[in-house]
């Protein structure tokens, strides 16, 4: 058996977690610069808060109907995540983490596994205060369905051994229970696809079941094939191992605050992306071979400009000098003036393990070059641990002037304008000193 371990309403819950006066009230979770509702609390869903939804098209509601509202605080949920992941693996030897709220959970060896379950999400809450909900069945795909009825049993009227757990049994309720998803809610269809089956008359889960295999791979390929065989019972994805995942690249960008024209502004942004990222890089061990820098303004504006270019350095690297050298080399060939841009990025790619790395052939001499890459290495080790020890930023290239993400609290700087948007931004509750709240003895 497979187990879907899902947080409800994860960054909703983050946010109640230090702050208990949000319980039972209506809360909304915004994306990057305050843009669209990525995650909201039941309460807010009951007054009809949208998944998704503008929130410039909605912020007159939300003021009259009392929801809070919140930034996105991406260290401080996935400061969370971490807590949640580690302790799903203290009770189960075989994990996978899907994002940041899910992990699949290999029950195989587990008899009671309903039981064990509700244990685990006991556990969960006490260890973190993050409540959760467990689907379980044969198959990946019929685990996120039973997922979807456990948080949602008492709106479908489904009779449930363990509140916040449910079990998908093929061989008794299978086919009452697919009668009841939207073919756009199984994992793997989504909306494009659910409008091509539906034209076709294919409206339920359990319809999708019943089709023709061969003529499904024949004309949306194996993956929906893969997806009917999963829904019969038949296991065509394991449960894999996420520490033996190979990284293929790296990206960190992020869209402005503001839309941007001058070069100096948009080249203050992209410093600080390429130290994220070459921290990013060297904390899973890997070197990069290409370096690519992208920039764009956004595809509503009448004057839309888009390019990318890279470099291919002789030996891969992971100095964060390095890479930024040539970054700025990239982001001098590609910036026009007369334009809006509304992001910037660097994606590093052809990662390398180092016994994996080859020397340039028409390099220093192999002593030489092996001298000089152990003590790049060790330095950059050294900046990384001072940075961790002390806060993002503390050491950083001298071409960076900001050394973070975002404005600091109660500073009196000026704001950058490539900042992004962060209006209801919380405190970073478990990740900066600063910011840990105090407890009140008296």
């Amino acid at each position: 058996m497979i187990a879907l371990l899902d947080c409800n309403n994860f960054y909703v819950s983050c946010e109640r977690l230090f702050n208990r006066k949000l319980i039972g009230k209506p809360v909304v979770v915004l994306s990057n610069n305050d843009g669209c509702v990525i995650s909201r609390s039941n309460e807010a869903k009951k007054l009809g808060i949208l998944m998704g939804e503008p929130f410039f098209k909605i912020k007159n509601r939300v003021k009259s109907l009392g929801i809070h509202v919140y930034s996105s605080n991406y260290s401080f949920y996935g400061d969370m995540s971490k807590r949640v992941m580690r302790t799903i693996k203290n009770y189960c030897d075989h994990v996978e983490v899907y994002s940041i709220d899910e992990a699949f959970i290999n029950l195989e060896k587990i008899k009671e596994c309903e039981y064990f379950c509700y244990n685990l999400k006991k556990r969960i809450l006490k260890f973190t205060g993050i409540p959760v909900s467990i689907g379980i069945s044969q198959t990946k795909t019929l685990s996120k369905i039973a997922n979807k009825f456990a948080k949602d049993s008492e709106k479908n009227d489904i009779k449930i051994n363990y509140k916040g757990v449910y079990k998908i049994n093929c061989d008794e309720n299978l086919d009452s229970i697919l009668k009841l998803i939207d073919i756009r809610d199984i994992w793997g269809i989504g909306k494009r696809l659910s409008i091509y089956f539906k034209e076709l008359g294919f409206n339920s889960a359990f319809d999708l079941k019943k089709m023709n295999q061969n003529f499904a791979r024949q004309k949306k390929g194996i993956l929906v094939q893969k997806t009917i065989l999963e829904l019969k019972g038949m296991k065509c994805y394991e449960i894999s191992d996420n520490n033996n995942d190979k990284r293929k690249s790296i990206c960190v960008s992020r869209s402005f605050g503001q839309k941007l024209t001058k070069y100096e502004d948009i080249r203050e942004a992209l410093v600080l992306y390429v130290q994220k990222a070459s921290e990013k890089l060297r904390r899973y061990n890997l070197y990069c071979g290409i370096v690519n820098v992208f920039l764009k303004t956004s595809n509503y504006e009448k004057k839309y400009y888009k390019n990318s270019v890279s470099y291919v350095f002789k030996e891969p690297t992971s100095d964060s000098r390095q890479i930024w050298l040539e970054s700025d080399k990239l982001l001098k060939s590609i910036y026009l003036r007369g334009y809006e841009f509304n992001k910037v990025g660097v994606i590093l790619t052809d990662l390398k393990e180092k016994k994996q790395i080859q020397s340039f052939l028409f390099g220093n001499n192999d002593l030489n070059n092996k001298k000089s890459f152990e003590e790049n290495s060790k330095l950059m080790s050294v900046m990384d641990e001072i940075n961790r020890k002390f806060g993002e930023g503390k050491i950083r290239l001298s071409s960076d002037s900001v050394g973070r993400f975002k404005k600091a609290q109660k500073s009196k700087e000026s704001e950058r304008k490539w900042f992004m948007k962060s209006d209801f931004s919380s405190p970073c509750y478990t990740t900066k000193w600063c910011d840990i709240p105090f407890v009140n003895t008296n």
